[in-house]
Order: C-alpha cells, then sequence, then structure tokens
C-alpha cells in the first residue's frame, strides 16, 4: 500500500469483505479512487487526522455518533490519590465583578426566548467574537492562522433571510452561499436531535476550519488544535451571548454531508467542526 493502486488489485492481495470499509478507506484518504477529484483537497491530510474528523461526524458512515450510552457516569469529584493536600489562598480575583458575572451567568439554553432575534443583535454577537482588531481576535489561535470561520444557518431572524452565510470577520458582513431549504431542513433537524430540544435553534452557527491554513505549517497535531480553537471559539460565544442574553447552547454534532452542499466547498477543503444554536 505504498504505492496508488486500483480496489480491485488491491482486494485481491488483502481481505476486503465489507464494502463499506473500502468506502470508509476510500473517504479519509487511505485509499485513492482513480475517479475521485478532491486529491487537492485530501492533500495536506494527515491519516490520523482525516480519520479522527470522519469518524467522530455524522453524515458519510452509519456508525452511532451522539448520545447513545445510557451507563452512569464516573463521579464529578475524583477520589483523593494520596490525601495530601495544600489549601490554596482564597481568590484575589472578584466573583461579583463585571468578568465574574458573566462567568458565573453563563448557561446552556435550548428553549426559545419570547423575544424574537434581530440583525442588529447577530451583529453584536459576530462582531464582539470574532471581530478583528488591529489584526487580532479576542481568542487565541495557533500560530496566528485563524483557520475556524463562522457559517450561519438562518432559520428565523428579522433582517436576515432564511439561508446559509458565511461571516466575513474582516468586514464585518454576512455572505450568502446558498438558500437551499432541503439542506437548512436537514441541519435544523439535526440539531434538533443532537440537543434533545423541543425546538430548532433560530440560527445555527457552523465552526468551518480551513485545513490548510494550520497543515502547511503545522505536522502530527493539526486536527487536534483545529479542536482546541474550537473550544475557545465556542466558549468566547457562550461568553458574548451571555452579555447579550442570548439563549444558547453548543451541539456535540452536526450534519457534515449538508455542509459541503451549503457551503460550496469539497467536503475536505473547509471542515465542519463545531456547531451552537442560538435559540
Amino acid at each position: 500500500m505504498t504505492r496508488p493502486k486500483r480496489l480491485g488489485a488491491l482486494a485481491s492481495g488483502v481481505s476486503i469483505d465489507d464494502e463499506a470499509q473500502a468506502l470508509f478507506l476510500l473517504g479519509t484518504g487511505l485509499l485513492a479512487d482513480s475517479q475521485q477529484t478532491e486529491e487537492a483537497d485530501v492533500e495536506g491530510w494527515e491519516p490520523h487526522d482525516l480519520r479522527f474528523h470522519w469518524r467522530s461526524r455524522g453524515g458519510y458512515h452509519e456508525y452511532e455518533v451522539g448520545a447513545y450510552g445510557r451507563e452512569a457516569p464516573p463521579p464529578e469529584q475524583p477520589e483523593p490519590l494520596t490525601g495530601i493536600f495544600r489549601e490554596l489562598p482564597v481568590a484575589q480575583v472578584s466573583s461579583t465583578g463585571p468578568l465574574g458575572d458573566i462567568l458565573g451567568s453563563r448557561k446552556s439554553q435550548r428553549t426559545r426566548s419570547k423575544e424574537a432575534l434581530d440583525i442588529a443583535q447577530i451583529a453584536s454577537l459576530l462582531s464582539l467574537t470574532f471581530g478583528v482588531r488591529n489584526g487580532r481576535r479576542p481568542y487565541p489561535s495557533g500560530g496566528g492562522r485563524y483557520e475556524v470561520e463562522a457559517y450561519l444557518s438562518v432559520f428565523d431572524c428579522d433582517g436576515i433571510s432564511p439561508g446559509f452565510y458565511r461571516y466575513d470577520s474582516h468586514e464585518h458582513r454576512l455572505e450568502e452561499l446558498s438558500r437551499d431549504s432541503e439542506e437548512l431542513a436537514c441541519q435544523l433537524n439535526q440539531a434538533r436531535w443532537a440537543c434533545a430540544a423541543k425546538d430548532g435553534p433560530r440560527i445555527l452557527i457552523t465552526l468551518g476550519a480551513r485545513v490548510r491554513r494550520l497543515n502547511t505549517r503545522y505536522r502530527g497535531l493539526c486536527y487536534a488544535l483545529i479542536l482546541k480553537h474550537v473550544g475557545v471559539i465556542l466558549q468566547t460565544l457562550c461568553l458574548g451571548s451571555t452579555v447579550l442574553d442570548f439563549s444558547v447552547c453548543p451541539i456535540g454534532t452536526g450534519a457534515s454531508a449538508s455542509f459541503p452542499k451549503l457551503s460550496g466547498f469539497p467536503r475536505l477543503g473547509v471542515v465542519p467542526v463545531g456547531e451552537l444554536g442560538i435559540w
């Protein structure tokens, strides 16, 4: 397997009795289809990164992804290991100051607020959490690459027509990419299912990663670094939403197959890596 081979030739030397496994390998780039047109987008992906991305999100396989387990988790507070403790002094940072109030008030909410969302509110959230100021953004990014961008699936917002948009953080504007109602409905249903919510969000923010922004510099940790960035961005979004009194909830998984159809990007060019719903 050190040189490109057709699947039929490979099968003569390797037992592949499950077509799904062969398709999985094709999808992750470990095998290459002679008719595949996404070679440029596969370039730069390392096998462990691509397999991690592929397997941890739904859309291209039939494995279970989501809250399927029903076993009780271990206790939140772990048992002491040695019993040797060093008490710490009282924190010098007030938990009731501006930042402390925001951190203490943050909570995930999946019920719709009575007041409608409007374009001015969404503009404030996007500027607060993604806006570029003096070449920087409110959150850190490895190497200053800022490969993660915000894409909005708008379902119910005054001043913005239903559709799929990319947020241009440099110019503070939304670029309309699609109004495909079928794929938007797929995203809405996936978000509602993933959160076990009665109603779907009014706006779904999908974090999309331009992987080549990172893998042109980093090796062996690219996808792990992307997920770290997703974490800090989601926290930034949650804190910004707390300031603006939005009902929001991070979502554990999304409709990966819908993203390239709505965005127009090849499926490995820009990949969805995180979601947050605004109710």
